[in-house]
């Protein structure tokens, strides 16, 4: 068993082929060719931290995984990582531990920011677009940087609850700081949101209609960013997995009776036939994260590796 570094782990899982990772993982899911059990979640209320527990194998791959990914949102305080976690590789075919990725939470966030790219750029309509970052983590960041990989960002505007993190965040994306979250829905054609909220970050009066939303943060339950009423109004929702309607901003519109269990598409088969909504639409992508995703970009980091 080797065990393998995060600086190993980064240089060995560059954007675009997290990207083309990703995007096949999505794809075979959407298609029934991959394995994913129930994630575990753990939540710690007093420390402000969750943790999970996510496993996934997509068929025909030589290896399968198990994840290990924690967010502990009051250690920035601390000077210490609010993100953590490691990965364990093992063959498919013995069972054998070939590798423990020790990526400090690195691969759970390039997943996602890749997840949340690919589902902007697929919901929207071509050409340059205004992006509305709500948070001020890594994976807003990460979630910014990597859509202008797939599409032109004519401007980033973020909205973060702390000041002197929004403004670190602009500079590293080369975006504004919006005064408020107002500004953000009222001038951004999609929004990406990445935050621990648990209750919803606006209501659905201040959405402007036409305008796409990825939602990134609630991936356990108890979270939520969006309000339930804004899915009545979506043309088209979007998940990566059906357990969104357990847990997911898609969760709380279900229980609210505003969204259906069985109406939202699955990101894979989006990508797959690669049909844009029509012009105009309001879209909505809850990502509550795949193990899937786990499994295919470590096992093209293990590969780019070992060889």
């Amino acid at each position: 068993m080797r065990v393998i570094g995060p600086d190993e782990v980064r240089a060995a899982a560059p954007p675009p082929s997290v990207l083309d990772a990703v995007r096949g993982a999505l794809i075979a899911h959407a298609e029934g060719r991959t394995t994913v059990p129930p994630p575990i979640h753990l939540a710690f209320p007093q420390a402000d931290g969750d943790a999970h527990v996510k496993a996934g194998v997509v068929a025909g791959s030589a290896t399968f995984t198990v994840k290990l990914a924690t967010g502990f949102y009051g250690n920035a305080a601390r000077g210490l990582p609010s993100t953590g976690g490691l990965v364990v590789v093992a063959s498919a075919h013995t069972g054998e531990v070939l590798a423990v990725l020790d990526d400090r939470g690195w691969l759970t966030a390039a997943r996602t920011a890749a997840a949340a790219a690919l589902a902007t750029d697929a919901l929207t309509p071509p050409g340059p677009v205004t992006l509305g970052v709500v948070g001020t983590g890594v994976q807003a960041r990460l979630a910014a940087q990597w859509l202008r990989l797939l599409r032109p960002v004519e401007r980033v505007l973020i909205a973060g609850r702390r000041p002197q993190a929004a403004d670190a965040l602009a500079r590293t994306v080369d975006g504004g700081v919006a005064a408020a979250l107002p500004e953000v829905l009222a001038e951004a054609g999609a929004i990406v949101t990445a935050t621990a909220s648990t209750a919803p970050l606006f209501p659905v009066a201040a959405a402007v209609p036409g305008t796409h939303f990825t939602a990134l943060g609630a991936d356990m339950p108890g979270k939520q960013e969006l309000p339930e009423a804004l899915f009545a109004s979506a043309t088209v929702v979007v998940d990566d997995l059906e357990q969104a309607v357990d847990h997911g901003d898609l969760a709380h519109a279900i229980r609210a009776g505003t969204a259906r269990a069985g109406a939202a598409m699955l990101l894979g088969a989006v990508l797959r036939d690669r049909r844009r909504p029509p012009p105009g639409a309001t879209t909505i992508a809850d990502l509550t994260g795949v193990g899937a995703l786990d499994a295919a970009v470590a096992d093209s980091v293990l590969a780019t590796i070992v060889g």
